[in-house]
């Protein structure tokens, strides 16, 4: 039986970067009101970023309108340090209906908006890809 975490940490290369995953089962989604969960199946896949072999991840199969939204402690940041945040998707080649411009959005704790769009018609097919959502520094004093 596969054990699937919701979060993960570790620390990248010679810069030794803090680094954090949230997975798709420690995000909440929303739906428009006509649709229902049975819109998006869940199963397993490789994880490209660790050891680990497989991750749960959620299948979207059809959607017409859709929110993720995640909350993260600041507390486990290190303070004056510098993070980006981004999301981790991928389309196989039949995905359809992307047409239209992809919107993302970060709220950080300071209520500062980090926002943009991002056209998935021209993502690589059936790899997984990051989007870079928004990128900021925490506070010198934050503990």
């Amino acid at each position: 039986m596969i054990e699937f975490d919701i979060q993960k940490y570790w620390i990248e290369g010679k810069a030794k970067k803090n680094c954090f995953i949230m997975y798709s089962r420690d995000l909440t989604t929303s739906l428009a009101e006509s649709q229902t969960n049975n819109n998006w199946s869940w199963f397993s896949d490789l994880d490209q970023t660790s050891s680990v072999p497989r991750i749960e991840v959620a299948k979207v199969e059809w959607v017409a309108w859709l929110e993720v939204v995640g909350n993260f402690e600041m507390e486990n940041l290190i303070p004056n340090s510098f993070y980006e945040v981004v999301f981790v998707v991928k389309l196989v080649d039949r995905a359809q209906g992307w047409e239209v411009p992809v919107n993302f959005k970060l709220v950080l704790p300071t209520e500062e908006t980090k926002e943009r769009q991002e056209n998935m018609n021209q993502l690589e097919r059936n790899r997984w890809v990051e989007i870079l959502v928004g990128e900021f520094r925490t506070s010198p004093e934050y503990n």
